[in-house]
């Protein structure tokens, strides 16, 4: 039973995903519901579901409008808590997500606030490549915003110690 709900999820999220693909679909599928769908299942139990809802939230987030409505309707803590997972594809899904949302200045005291500065702080010396190119690539944006760089400085200087 498990098994065959499981899937259910995961056929749900590839048709979701599917239409946050596409320039012509992604607005429908963000204003349709799609977008509360995918915040969904990236807090549910199934690993392989949360990654795609990561994917679908990272197409969705691909346009301005779009980016602050994910953090405004709670998507920043489950694609946190999906970087911080072990799971290294798990991690790279997330991390190319919320490289879509601190892409738009609006989010960055959202994400300073919710300590994304510390998760990516320890994502930047995993021993992945990709992973570690991420979080610095995501810090690098937060950074261009003055306000925030005495956090990451802060941040910095703890992971040192």
């Amino acid at each position: 039973m498990v098994g065959r709900r499981t899937t259910q999820w995961a056929n749900g999220e590839s048709v979701i995903m599917d239409g946050s693909f596409l320039h012509e679909t992604r607005n429908d599928a963000t204003r349709g519901g799609g977008l509360q769908a995918a915040i969904m299942l990236a807090r549910n139990e199934d690993l392989d579901v949360r990654r795609y809802a990561s994917i679908c939230l990272c197409n969705m987030a691909n346009n301005p409008t779009t980016q602050v409505q994910v953090v405004v309707h709670g998507g920043l803590p489950p694609l946190m808590d999906l970087a911080t997972s072990n799971d290294v594809d798990s991690q790279r899904h997330s991390l190319m997500a919320l490289a879509n949302l601190v892409a738009n200045e609006s989010n960055h005291q959202a994400m300073v606030s919710k300590g994304l500065v510390k998760v990516l702080m320890k994502l930047s010396q995993s021993p992945d490549p990709d992973v570690r190119e991420y979080a610095t690539f995501n810090l690098a944006n937060l950074a261009s915003n003055p306000d925030h760089l005495n956090e990451i400085g802060r941040a910095s200087c703890r992971e040192r110690v």
